[in-house]
Order: C-alpha cells, then structure tokens, then sequence
C-alpha cells in the first residue's frame, strides 16, 4: 500500500484543485473521481491514465516514490515450480530472471500457463522466459511510466546503475 501522500485526493488537494476542475481536466465525472477517493471504485487503466495526465502539468509522482523496492527475482537454471511458487507466496505476476548476475529475462504467470499448455517439457526458467523487462531511471515521472507500461507488464527501476526497484500497472493503480 503507498502512503497516503500519493493518494489522488492529496495529490488533487495539493495542486488546489477541486473534484470538478480534475473531472473536467480528466474527462469524467466529478462523482467518479469522488468515488476513486473514497475508494468505492477501482478505475480501469485507461481512467486512471486520463486522471494522471489531468495532474501531469503539476509536480507528479516519480519512480522513486511509487516503486516497490523489494525487487523478486529467481535465477535462470531454477525450476518452473519454484517460479510458480514464488509468484504465489509473494502475490506478484512476473518476476526478473537473472543468470550470473545479469538481468536476462523474465517470466510471468502467462509464460507458466503457455509452458503448461503448449510446451509441457519445458522444466526451467531459461526455458520458457520471455525478454527482460525495461529498465528506467528512479527520476522517471508518471507520465513515461505510464505510457510504457501500456506495453510491458512492469518496468525495472534503477538508481546509479543498479536495480532500485519495480513499477507494475497496479502499482499506478495504487495511485487511486
């Protein structure tokens, strides 16, 4: 959960602005964005993107302060199951995939279900990963987060050349 500091009432309370001026701006309706900040509703991507590029003209969140900094990752010769298992217990969909200490790849849940269906001899990560996913500086505003993660499930985020941590959709979501 992020602080409520990041909250899209606070952010809209910090930028003086009303629920009708970020409807406006937004595009939806001023019940709506009430209904977000209560947390009555859970916008869709698109909904949420449109609030956020409301805001863009002021001061917005960066990386930095969205990322989750506990950054899972699982090596590249280790089993199918043992992915699976850490998706599981962690509550997360994709995870890094590592190989001498280098970012290689990565895998998801959607990656397991296709190994289960269509290549069921498959026993590792390396096997079956798909291609690492983007790096992005911790700096990195929520404008170009948002438009990448239109593409890629989640986005690494460095900081002085290592891996900081990680932003998922959900974790723009999280913004609401």
């Amino acid at each position: 959960m992020l602080p409520e500091a990041f909250r899209i009432k606070d952010i809209r309370k910090s930028r003086g602005m009303t629920q009708q001026e970020l409807a406006k701006s937004s595009g939806v309706s001023q019940s709506f964005i009430a209904r977000v900040e209560r947390g009555d509703v859970d916008p869709s991507y698109s909904k949420m993107i449109k609030i956020l590029s409301a805001l863009k003209n002021k001061k917005m969140p960066k990386a930095k302060n969205i990322m989750i900094r506990r950054v899972v990752m699982i090596g590249a010769k280790e089993s199918i199951k043992k992915a699976a298992g850490k998706m599981k217990a962690k509550g997360i969909s994709q995870l890094p995939v590592m190989k001498n200490g280098a970012m290689v790849g990565a895998i998801s849940e959607k990656d397991i279900a296709y190994a289960i269906t269509e290549n069921p001899g498959a026993k590792t990560v390396e096997e079956i990963m798909s291609i690492p996913l983007p790096i992005v500086d911790d700096n990195s505003d929520i404008e170009m987060l948002s438009s990448i993660l239109e593409h890629v499930p989640a986005l690494l985020v460095s900081r002085n050349g290592k891996i900081a941590g990680i932003v998922t959709r959900a974790d723009l979501l999280g913004l609401a």
